[in-house]
């Protein structure tokens, strides 16, 4: 069965790519619709050999009525890793907000 085409907003893009692989992967977080159901999506995104930029199966889907709970669960471990890193000044992850509007794609989805 294929999955509908979903209507996705690009949230941010996170640079995922292992030294030496240059641009090669990148974890995307959408907020997103399909059959009418919001959810946040972060998945990882992989550069084929023509260039074009897929989706892979590793990832999540987060309904929209979970969030608080995910944002609670994400804050939980931030102070517990923040407890733990010996004091030396904090790097924010390489990431860059959504430029425009996303356009569709198909992939498939965890769960409804």
């Amino acid at each position: 069965m294929t999955q509908p085409a979903a209507e996705a907003r690009r949230l941010a893009t996170m640079d995922r790519t292992r030294r030496g692989d240059a641009g090669a992967e990148e974890l995307r977080w959408d907020l997103a619709t399909i059959e009418g159901n919001p959810f946040v999506s972060a998945r990882i995104w992989f550069r084929d050999r023509d260039g074009r930029w897929l989706p892979t199966k590793r990832g999540i889907t987060v309904r929209v009525r979970e969030l608080d709970d995910v944002i609670e669960a994400l804050q939980a471990a931030a102070r517990i890793v923040e407890a733990q890193r010996p004091r030396e000044p904090r790097r924010r992850a390489t990431s860059r907000p959504a430029e425009g509007p996303t356009p569709e794609y198909r992939t498939g989805f965890d769960e409804f």
